[in-house]
C-alpha cells in the first residue's frame, strides 16, 4: 500500500479546505447563534438565579447574576456551535429559539 500525496488525502478525507464564501457563513452564522444563545442563556439564568435565595433581596442579586453568567456561557457556547455548521442551518434554529423565547417557552 502506497503513501497518499496531499490532495488525494484531501479528497479521501473530506478535508477540503473551506472557500470565502463558507468562511463568511461560518461567520455569520457563529455571530447569530452567539446573540440568540446569550439572550436565551440571560434568561434561564435569570429565571433560575434566585431559587435558592428569598431574603432581604437576595433572590434579586441571584437573578442579576445568573442572568449575566447565562447570558456569557451561552453566548460562548453559541459562538462556537455558530463556527460548525452554514449559516442556514443556524438561520432556522435562532428563528425557533426567538419565537419559543416570545413565546414564554423558555423556562
Amino acid at each position: 500500500m502506497r503513501e497518499l500525496n496531499v490532495d488525494e488525502v484531501i479528497s479521501v478525507s473530506g478535508g477540503a479546505p473551506l472557500t470565502p464564501e463558507q468562511i463568511v457563513s461560518r461567520l455569520g452564522g457563529s455571530i447569530l447563534a452567539a446573540t440568540v444563545a446569550a439572550m436565551n442563556g440571560a434568561v434561564i439564568g435569570y429565571n433560575r438565579g434566585g431559587d435558592a435565595t428569598g431574603v432581604w433581596g437576595l433572590s434579586l442579586i441571584g437573578q442579576l447574576v445568573g442572568a449575566a453568567g447565562g447570558g456569557i456561557i451561552g453566548g460562548i457556547g453559541g459562538a462556537v456551535g455558530g463556527l460548525l455548521v452554514p449559516f442556514d442551518y443556524v438561520y432556522q434554529h435562532a428563528i425557533d429559539a426567538v419565537k419559543n423565547m416570545m413565546a414564554g417557552g423558555v423556562k
